[in-house]
């Protein structure tokens, strides 16, 4: 049986071709079918069907775009384009189409014609290998989270234009929104959904890199000159289209795609706990104000991911090029507090994680959160909290939270 996707953004040209054809008795079925040129380039990926039936004008991806990836990893696989613009007859043909078909005056001959051409042609190399095709967002998946090597990794994802310095972002979706609409096909929809939003900022135009690490967590890398603007397009098209709010956590100037498990490791903590404090309620919402500007989210999250060195003003102050009178002021107006003050809220939440979640001693947390001596640590740990390292721990090992 010969396997057979249409890919067509108008539903009554799908069901025409659907109905007008005879697929038993031609030793054909259809076994998917797409709105958009991205979703039939995931079906081809993940399927591998022996024809492609494919409009040109298509949103997302068109037809010549998804023509053009089919045969960049197989150029043999027949493909019968539909269009209501024989303009596009010639440029088709150019890329090794096998059929053109007019999809407003289509027949049912016209229709079987082209399809037993298409079958002829794969009875002519019966025994032709299916193309294997590496999903960029897997491999990605699986070199940061450690179940593949850089080398396996590299050549996979050297089309992509990554020019260092590179920013990693952790995106988390709001989980109430999953979860309400998890009940019904809207919460797979949503999802699948979003992952067109990543696939349309970045594969289209083969920049950057992006994988889904679960239905709420994405993760993506692009150069760092782009990493905000991509940021701020998925933040309006995600809020306009599907009504969904995010939260998004920075790594900063990555030198080598070799420091990425890293990041990603690194940015999970730091958004297990921001997480954390947004959802008990603990500390206060100032990580989350909508007074935050994208550069204050900027700072914020270099902070969280560097908390543990001696951290200056002048420092701060210049990942903005800002002079430091001018960087406190816009800072506080932010944050609600200085950049001294902040470090130490965050150096005390790392406390805190790390008594309750680990087996450190005092002395590794100590190194862990940038103090110089136990006793410093404690003494700001008590200001801070009401209790002391020891007496937190305990508490917390005995109440189970």
């Amino acid at each position: 049986m010969y396997r057979v996707l249409i890919a067509e953004d108008e539903l009554l040209v799908r069901m025409g071709i659907r109905s007008l054809v005879d697929w038993q008795s031609m030793n054909m079925e259809i076994t998917c079918e797409a709105a958009n040129g991205l979703m039939a380039w995931e079906q081809y990926s993940q399927t591998h069907p022996d024809i492609v039936i494919t409009d040109i004008r298509m949103p997302l991806l068109d037809g010549l775009g998804l023509i053009e990836k089919i045969r960049q990893i197989d150029p043999d696989r027949p493909i019968i384009v539909l269009s209501c613009l024989d303009e596009f007859r010639q440029t088709a043909l150019q890329k090794g189409i096998s059929g053109y078909i007019n999809k407003f005056t289509m027949t049912k001959e016209e229709i079987e014609k082209e399809l037993l051409a298409a079958k002829q042609r794969l009875d002519r190399n019966p025994h032709q290998e299916r193309p294997v095709i590496v999903s960029q967002a897997d491999e990605l998946r699986k070199f940061i989270t450690g179940r593949t090597d850089y080398d396996r990794f590299a050549p996979a994802v050297q089309d992509r234009d990554l020019t260092a310095p590179l920013t990693a972002v952790l995106l988390i979706v709001e989980m109430s929104v999953i979860e309400a609409r998890a009940t019904d096909d809207s919460g797979e929809q949503l999802q699948r959904n979003i992952k067109n939003v990543f696939r349309q900022l970045f594969d289209i135009q083969n920049r950057g890199l992006w994988c889904d690490i679960s239905s709420t967590r994405f993760f993506y890398v692009s150069a760092s000159a782009n990493a905000r603007k991509d940021y701020m397009r998925i933040c309006e098209l995600l809020r306009t289209y599907m009504d969904v709010d995010i939260d998004a956590y920075f790594s900063n100037g990555l030198a080598e795609l070799t420091a990425l498990p890293d990041a990603y490791a690194a940015l999970g903590t730091v958004s297990e706990i921001g997480q954390r404090l947004k959802m008990s309620g603990e500390g206060d919402s100032r990580d989350n104000s909508p007074l935050l500007t994208d550069e204050m989210r900027q700072v914020r999250d270099y902070i969280w991911l560097n908390y543990e060195k001696a951290l200056s003003v002048r420092e701060l102050a210049g990942l903005l090029r800002y002079n430091p009178n001018y960087f406190i002021s816009l800072f506080k107006k932010s944050l609600g507090m200085g950049p001294k003050e902040y470090v130490l809220y965050v150096r005390m939440e790392m406390a805190k994680w790390l008594l309750s979640e680990t087996k450190d001693s005092m002395t590794e947390i100590c190194e862990k959160t940038g103090f110089h001596n136990e006793s410093y640590l404690s003494k700001c740990f008590k200001e801070y909290t009401g209790m002391t390292p020891r007496a937190f721990r305990m508490n917390k090992s005995a109440t189970g939270v």
